[in-house]
């Protein structure tokens, strides 16, 4: 479906087709990129193994958006606009077609321990009644929606203190490079120390990186509050997207894991789409970045309460394993 919308896109003949078009495509992503990327690794990789494994998916998708940005840019300036539409198109299709019939053949071939994961879990309905998947919600929800808000304010923000935009986009561009360190440096810590704890830490960083961007305009310390801000919010903004996942399969296993996945990032992402939105209209009336970047600190802040909420919960079931054991 992304080929194929990007195909019509590149033949479209007005405005109108063309929305259609990248619609089709939108909703081809949608179902081929985050979420069933992540039931895959949940189910061909042993759970040992998850948090690793979900850092290098994530740290695929980071070096994607590293790369293909100023290729398109390059492609577009090169052959025009029509050319790059098409060539994603192709290079969707003719790659991913054969590797989907790959994929299918190795989810006959799943170890005894995934396959007997895989009849693990309740009910959808029960699930969905519980409010321990809400609580997972809204962690999502709460951390995608200030991340989201922060990664626009960041460039702006900083441009408004002073900095060229050269070196604003450089930081942004940083932050990208302590993103994939982070990665797998919170991959191998979630291993040692837990998701949830991981997660708990990570967002507590994450929310002190955002209060320290704040100090950017200083001018005698600003220069490192920006560099310590591309480090600690760089290396732990995606562990939500990393982690969260696996905290949710410990949460509701792994019968339903993809649909309640896919709901709980439904929401955060409906949420996170009017984040850039109220980051702008408070840009706007207060003519300063900063109460903005203070409301996604206190988001993330807010998100510590359920978070820590299924930290207790997923401890009494390792306590209650370990007892009957």
């Amino acid at each position: 479906m992304a080929a194929l919308g990007y195909a019509l896109a590149a033949n479209a003949t007005g405005v109108d087709s063309l929305v259609l078009a990248m619609a089709i495509a939108g909703i081809g992503i949608g179902f081929s990129t985050y979420v069933p990327g992540i039931v895959l690794v949940t189910r061909q990789v042993l759970p040992a193994r998850h948090g690793l494994a979900m850092g290098i998916l994530l740290a695929a998708i980071s070096l994607g958006s590293v790369v293909f940005p100023p290729l398109m840019t390059a492609v577009i300036a090169a052959y025009g606009l029509r050319s790059a539409l098409a060539g994603i198109g192709a290079g969707l299709f003719f790659p991913c077609v054969p590797f989907w019939f790959w994929v299918a053949r190795k989810s006959a071939q799943q170890s005894p321990i995934v396959k007997e994961m895989s009849a693990v879990g309740g009910d959808i309905r029960a699930t969905l009644l519980t409010g321990h998947y809400w609580s997972w919600v809204m962690m999502l929800m709460l951390i995608t929606v200030s991340v989201m808000g922060v990664f626009m304010a960041l460039i702006p923000h900083l441009v408004s203190v002073g900095y060229s935009p050269g070196q604003a986009a450089a930081f942004g561009a940083l932050t990208g490079v302590a993103t994939l360190v982070g990665i797998y440096v919170f991959a191998m810590v979630g291993e040692r120390l837990g998701n949830e704890l991981t997660l708990l830490l990570g967002t507590s960083m994450t929310a002190f990186g955002t209060l320290v961007l704040i100090g950017a305009a200083d001018s005698k310390s600003g220069l490192g509050a920006v560099i310590l801000f591309t480090i600690a919010w760089g290396a732990t903004s995606s562990l939500a997207s990393q982690l969260s996942p696996l905290l949710l399969l410990e949460i509701v296993g792994q019968r339903n894991f993809g649909g309640l996945l896919g709901l709980g990032n439904l929401i955060a992402g409906i949420a996170s789409a009017f984040s850039p939105q109220a980051v702008g209209y408070l840009s706007d009336r207060t003519e300063t970045y900063v109460i903005a970047l203070q409301i996604c600190a206190a988001l993330l802040a807010v998100a510590l309460i359920p978070l820590g909420h299924l930290w207790r919960l997923t401890r009494r079931k390792v306590l209650s394993r370990t007892q009957l054991r």
